[in-house]
């Protein structure tokens, strides 16, 4: 369920004559600023409200700083709720890499950071950018090169194939068979696909001899064609760029000392180099970017001038980078003395003195506490009462406040929680939005979630504001919804993690063999690793590295050992037929049994209680779609005739007891026992 929109609430602070003074000289130029930043000494959970209502007021772009990665997300999903143009809304992370670390950045976060570059140097609107202290600690490409490497490509224009081809490449993109992922692009004869990282959807391009016959996105999985474009703008797909006229990048990377690190970690070093003076790209080099370029770039080169730069905490921001650096410092001693990185290599991130002569030019408001003035905006502010999951006594507060003050209760719970107070007298439908300012005196119920509420006090004669949230009702600090775990993609570490010489392996085409091991070979002059797996009669066969994922340790009966089988024979295949018929066998077996099943009558449960209501509005999580649904199932089997018979199955910590708890709580409330068997 997507998240509510509660941007009607942003008017009844826009009247505030505190708000209207802030917004005036902001808009002029004239906020008072000195040494020490100008502090707003705004409680934290009125923050994401005030920014959004800044957002709203102002036309320049705003930079929202906090100390570190989970914060910056929690204000962003907290912000969205009280803006009615979200879209504004960007994310910038940190890479996903430790510094010094020999590792590609992660590809996910690459794509947000190029796509809030890209808008930042677009110029166009004003974009509302959230990061944190890690984020603006690692360097970038410089944002004159980054311009220089932005593509634009309109129907009927005419390109020269293989310089488009090149220039795709030099701006990171990985040429493929098939593009599925951003980042990549794919050429069959005038045909051309291209990911670029700011679409949700690749392009293809037709050209009609050199002309670009027409612009479209497709749907990679099906590649049917989704919409017809007369335009599209391509920014760099990385922001480790090899550019033209880099020699002064070659000669830095070859005055390092690779020669004071380990034998292994020296000949990568050295090859790695050598491909980036061939021009030549490889994962992982974002390790080279300090060199790659004479002053790597930061997120502040690409601001505007005008940029309104807000500091969610000052103290929580300078003690977080101080410990970045002192981890990065740490980290490279040790590196050092492995011999796993040269000894010379230059200081990888910015520093905080760094961050100082950017705010001295782009002066920043702090949104929490100071010394400074606050404009009076921090004493509109008080937190509510707390209940502690006494929710009866909630209800009473609230009846009692009706008329007195205008409620918003916000609650993942909101459903319960209406029919619950329904059942006092007081009347509350539960709203998907709140779009306009709510009338004076009302109680409003939205199924939605905030870290916590808060009190805005009135500045004339309208009653306060009381937005009342899970924390307040249940004490939890925030009403989550679990997010279903990725797919992760098997890749060669979780295989040599599991696997050991003389284990039996199953590999996809060739099946069960033996694992003797890692050995070097050389093909066609080239020396690479690859696995060497016996089979009968001797055999071997060889899986390079890099396809390691079609080979998995043997999982079997651990009482005799399997047989081996031999290499160009039909003995894979035949086994996989067997177990197919095995398996088949089965199921027809369950089908028997299921049927002999349904014949069986059982007790029915009755339908749920209020008091059942309760005890679910107490759980501090939201459903997942997939626990609502495995609820849902489990409450009607339990209310049917037939005898239950249902396995629920889940990651660890996703809310599988729960639903066991709704089942138990069920069953008592009809008189019944439950047991509950629990493996530790």
């Amino acid at each position: 369920m997507a998240d509510p929109t509660l941007y009607g609430l942003v008017p009844l602070l826009e009247s505030a004559p505190a708000f209207q003074q802030l917004r005036e000289q902001l808009q002029q130029g004239t906020v008072m600023r000195g040494e020490t930043p100008l502090a707003l000494q705004l409680p934290g959970a009125a923050r994401p409200f005030v920014t959004a209502a800044l957002a709203a007021q102002i036309t320049q772009p705003l930079l929202i700083v906090t100390a570190r990665p989970e914060v910056a997300l929690q204000f962003l999903d907290q912000m969205r709720l009280f803006m009615s143009e979200p879209t504004r809304l960007w994310n910038y992370p940190d890479p996903g890499a430790l510094p010094y670390e020999r590792a590609p950045w992660s590809r996910d976060r690459v794509q947000r950071r190029i796509a809030v570059l890209t808008e930042l140097a677009s110029g166009n609107g004003a974009p509302v950018v959230i990061t944190n202290a890690r984020a603006l600690l690692y360097p970038t490409i410089p944002r004159e090169l980054f311009t220089r490497h932005v593509r634009s490509y309109a129907a009927g224009q005419t390109v020269s194939l293989k310089f488009l081809l090149a220039s795709w490449y030099a701006m990171g993109y990985m040429s493929v068979n098939i593009v599925t992922e951003p980042g990549q692009f794919a050429h069959r004869g005038g045909i051309l696909d291209i990911f670029p990282t700011n679409m949700v959807y690749p392009i293809r391009m037709e050209l009609w001899g050199d002309e670009i016959d027409s612009i479209r996105t497709f749907d990679p999985a099906t590649q049917r064609s989704i919409e017809t474009l007369k335009q599209i703008i391509i920014p760099p797909a990385s922001e480790a760029l090899l550019h033209r006229n880099q020699e002064s990048a070659t000669a830095r990377l070859r005055a390092l000392n690779c020669a004071a690190c380990v034998g292994l970690v020296q000949q990568e070093l050295t090859e790695e180099i050598r491909q980036i003076e061939a021009g030549e790209r490889f994962e992982g080099i974002e390790f080279f970017l300090p060199y790659l370029y004479e002053r790597p770039g930061s997120l502040f080169d690409y601001i505007p001038a005008d940029t309104l730069v807000l500091i969610d905490d000052w103290s929580a921001l300078e003690l977080n980078v101080e410990q970045v650096e002192t981890e990065a410092l740490h980290l490279r001693s040790e590196k050092v003395e492995r011999g796993e990185l040269p000894t010379d290599y230059e200081i990888a991130l910015h520093t905080w003195d760094d961050l100082g002569e950017q705010f001295a030019e782009h002066p920043p408001l702090v949104l929490g506490y100071g010394a400074s003035e606050s404009y009076g905006l921090g004493e509109m502010f008080q937190a509510g009462p707390r209940y502690g999951g006494r929710l009866h006594d909630a209800i009473r507060v609230l009846r009692e406040n009706q008329r007195q003050t205008t409620q918003v209760l916000l609650s993942r719970q909101a459903e319960r929680l209406a029919e619950m107070l329904r059942n006092e007298g007081v009347e509350a439908g539960v709203l998907r939005d709140v779009t306009e300012p709510p009338p004076a005196g009302s109680l409003s119920v939205v199924n939605g979630a905030l870290n916590e509420g808060f009190v805005l006090l009135p500045s004339g004669t309208e009653p306060p504001l009381h937005l009342i949230t899970d924390a307040e009702l249940f004490g939890w600090s925030r009403a989550v919804s679990r997010r279903p775990l990725r797919p992760r993609k098997r890749t060669s570490g979780d295989f040599f993690a599991e696997i050991k010489e003389g284990d039996f392996i199953v590999h996809i085409e060739h099946g069960i063999g033996l694992y003797q091991g890692l050995v070097q070979r050389e093909v066609a002059g080239i020396t690479r690793e690859y696995l060497e797996l016996e089979y009968a009669q001797g055999d071997k066969l060889y899986v390079p590295v890099h396809q390691a994922d079609r080979v998995a340790r043997y999982l079997g009966p651990t009482d005799r050992e399997p047989s081996i089988h031999r290499l160009g024979t039909a003995d894979w295949d035949t086994a996989r037929r067997r177990a197919k018929k095995a398996v088949e066998e089965i199921a027809d077996e369950l089908l028997e049994l299921y049927a002999a099943r349904a014949l069986v009558k059982g007790h029915a449960f009755s339908e749920d209680t209020p008091w059942q209501a309760e005890m679910e509005a107490s759980f501090p999580y939201a459903e997942t779609e997939d626990q609502l649904r495995a609820i849902r199932d489990v409450k009607q089997d339990m209310e049917g005739q037939m005898p239950m018979d249902r396995l629920v199955i889940g990651d660890v910590g996703f809310g599988k007891t729960e639903v066991a708890l709704r089942a138990a709580f069920k069953a008592v409330q009809d008189d019944k026992q439950v047991a509950i068997l629990v493996p530790t």
